[in-house]
């Protein structure tokens, strides 16, 4: 459980000791990336877009937005840029996801993936076999 609290209170620490000041207070959505979080979609219902990077971000413009050039407009071409302006973003967002419902923004054809969870040391003896160094010609003569 220690893990878990570590690595969920690690980006709050790092933003206050690099930015300077706590991270905005932001329900859902996340202090310091943008887009990122629940909008709301032309039924009323709540969808959850994250853009983690630029590349994604382009695509978001051009396949939601419908305004690839957006992508590239100073208020929005970097995260930091996006997060300064994310209530303008979370009005263009809804204002694209209004003609939509929450099922037409998510299913898109695709399934989703949801494979068996594995056992406790199911997979040690490969992701060890993986990471072990591998025997080469030159090697096999000290073995």
């Amino acid at each position: 459980m220690l893990d878990a609290f570590g690595e969920w209170t690690s980006q709050p620490y790092l933003y206050a000791r690099y930015v300077g000041t706590s991270p905005r207070r932001a329900d859902a959505r996340h202090a310091s990336i943008s887009p990122y979080g629940p909008y709301q979609a032309g039924d009323g219902a709540q969808v959850f877009i994250g853009v983690q990077n630029e590349r994604e971000w382009a695509a978001r413009c051009a396949d939601v937005l419908g305004r690839p050039g957006l992508a590239q407009e100073p208020r929005f071409v970097r995260n930091s840029s996006r997060v300064e302006n994310d209530a303008e973003l979370l009005v263009m967002l809804e204002g694209a996801l209004a003609h939509l419902t929450a099922e037409q923004v998510t299913v898109s054809g695709r399934e989703v993936a949801m494979g068996a969870i594995p056992g406790v040391g199911q997979h040690t003896d490969a992701i060890r076999a993986e990471f072990a160094p591998k025997a080469t010609d030159s090697t096999k003569d000290q073995l």
